[in-house]
């Protein structure tokens, strides 16, 4: 908020600082609680998979954030998902944006170069996830600005389920997480 006060050439007030945050917030949302919960679910299933695997120092899932944001755009979002995954990747810091290849090719180097067939990308724009299919990725639409943001999470939590990252206890749960933030059923 500090840049873009002090770019405008703005007095740095409350009610600037106010103005500015609601502006971002319809522009670039905010972030989804259950969200949260996923990946803190997607971590403890890490950890009980390192108490039984012989490999415990490898994760059985690698969680990754690569996102054209940045904290300015998502200054609380940034540290709450920062904090529960293994990399992450902004494209302001690394001079290349979704959907370009290039981008794509960096975060399989950072995570160790695995077949790019075990890599689930999810992201909300079709145009992304289509640039990671072509690159051998599997790919899930995160379509909320079209279904909303329940019924996509929903959709998320099934696309996991089917593929038993997650089990159906979890997915009850964390449905059960969506519909308590929203107070809506899904």
């Amino acid at each position: 908020m500090d840049t873009i006060i002090r770019n405008l050439n703005l007095e740095d007030t409350e009610e600037n600082r106010e103005h500015f945050k609601k502006m971002l917030e319809l522009e670039a949302g905010t972030i989804y609680e259950p969200m949260v919960e996923l990946l803190l679910t997607l971590n403890e299933i890490n950890d009980s998979y390192s108490m039984y695997s012989s490999d415990s120092a490898r994760p059985k899932y690698g969680l990754s954030i690569l996102t054209n944001n940045n904290s300015i755009m998502y200054p609380q979002a940034a540290g709450s998902f920062e904090d529960l995954v293994h990399q992450t990747i902004t494209s302001h810091f690394v001079g290349v944006s979704k959907p370009e290849p290039k981008i794509y090719e960096l975060l399989r180097s950072r995570i160790g170069d695995p077949d790019p067939s075990t890599i689930l990308f999810i992201d909300d724009k079709e145009r992304n996830t289509i640039a990671a299919e072509d690159l051998g990725f599997q790919t899930f639409v995160f379509d909320s600005p079209k279904l909303g943001m329940k019924t996509a999470f929903y959709n998320l939590l099934i696309h996991l389920s089917e593929r038993r990252i997650i089990s159906q206890t979890q997915l009850i749960s964390l449905r059960s997480t969506a519909i308590l933030s929203s107070g809506e059923y899904l």
